[in-house]
């Protein structure tokens, strides 16, 4: 039943995004997620192919190797590629690279180097229960839309 929940939760939480123009609030989606079902947040890089662009960016995981994505900006697009390797987080969340940077910094980095910068902070922050969004409104709403929709399914199965 969680399951069925959390598709339905990611598709309205999808749906209002889209219809927002929602962008760059994934701290938003993963700690409403994280809030709903207790998923743990991951930090990562999304590779988009097309643009030959890449930046930090946090999923919600469902066990140690299958993550949600509860942003539409990103999870749509067919041409989306999730890195998880510690060293491309180093560099500032808002940090913006090549494919061919970010290949370079794959095959010159260290295995062994740990994640210290803010996306690891931020979804380190987020597990260890502080509520951490950049968008209230976003947040707020969602919430609320959520709310609505986990009492009609409640109501409906009883």
């Amino acid at each position: 039943m969680m399951m069925i929940r959390m598709n339905f939760a990611i598709f309205i939480m999808h749906e209002y995004q889209k219809k927002h123009n929602v962008k760059d609030c994934s701290m938003t989606n993963c700690q409403l997620i994280f809030d709903l079902f207790k998923l743990k947040v991951r930090p990562c890089f999304v590779m988009l192919h097309d643009e030959k662009a890449c930046g930090a960016h946090l999923v919600n995981m469902l066990d140690d190797k299958t993550f949600i994505d509860a942003t539409y900006q990103f999870s749509h697009r067919k041409d989306v590629e999730y890195l998880f390797d510690p060293i491309l987080m180093r560099d500032d969340a808002k940090a913006e690279l090549t494919k061919m940077q970010v290949l370079k910094r794959l095959s010159a980095a260290s295995t062994n180097e740990l994640l210290t910068t803010s996306p690891q902070v931020y979804a380190d922050m987020i597990n260890n229960g502080h509520f951490l969004i950049n968008d209230d409104k976003l947040y707020a709403d969602q919430w609320d839309m959520m709310e609505k929709f986990m009492n009609s399914m409640e109501s409906r199965c009883t």
